[in-house]
């Protein structure tokens, strides 16, 4: 289980704080905003809240993930990349020992599917399953047992699964 006890409410989000090691090595105070999806969801399936925060903050995280975002713009930063390119290009340099520290924090349109599922777990504790038919993971983190278990939560076919089961042990 995360330590999330330094996790603070900022709007209709968690924040969890720089650590030292991060501010050393990125030069600022990036609050983790990488990880803000997972961490609000994660955050409010831990503490099991189902307040109007909560609901509000679900709908806020919707929003970036339609949108393809990791956090709000208003969380953009100064030494954050304008394009995917500059941020590969920062980070080969950093790896061919070209450039010291990196001081470019990631895309803030570097989706995984992380966000994505701790997403779709909120929603099922909230009973908000509209957000899963609406928002889709991106074709390029496909995988069949992500992609199968959100077909599940959207068309619950425990009937059928229920009858094949009894089928197939009927058949032995």
């Amino acid at each position: 289980m995360r330590d999330t006890s330094r996790f603070y409410k900022e709007g209709f989000f968690w924040i969890d704080p720089s650590q030292p090691w991060d501010i050393e090595l990125y030069g600022k105070r990036t609050n983790n905003k990488f990880d803000l999806i997972f961490n609000t969801c994660d955050k409010i399936i831990m503490d099991n809240d189902t307040s109007e925060w909560a609901h509000g903050a679900l709908y806020n995280c919707a929003e970036l993930l339609r949108n393809r975002r990791r956090w709000p713009y208003y969380m953009d930063q100064e030494g954050d990349p304008k394009t995917r390119l500059w941020w590969r290009l920062s980070r080969l340099l950093y790896w061919l020992y070209l450039i010291g520290p990196v001081k470019v924090y990631g895309h803030p349109k570097r989706m995984s599917r992380d966000p994505f599922i701790n997403f779709f777990t909120t929603c099922t504790l909230l009973d908000q399953m509209h957000h899963i038919k609406n928002i889709t993971i991106p074709w390029w983190l496909y995988r069949p047992n992500t992609w199968r278990w959100r077909r599940r939560l959207i068309k619950d076919n425990r009937k059928d699964y229920v009858k094949r089961l009894d089928y197939l042990r009927a058949k032995q």
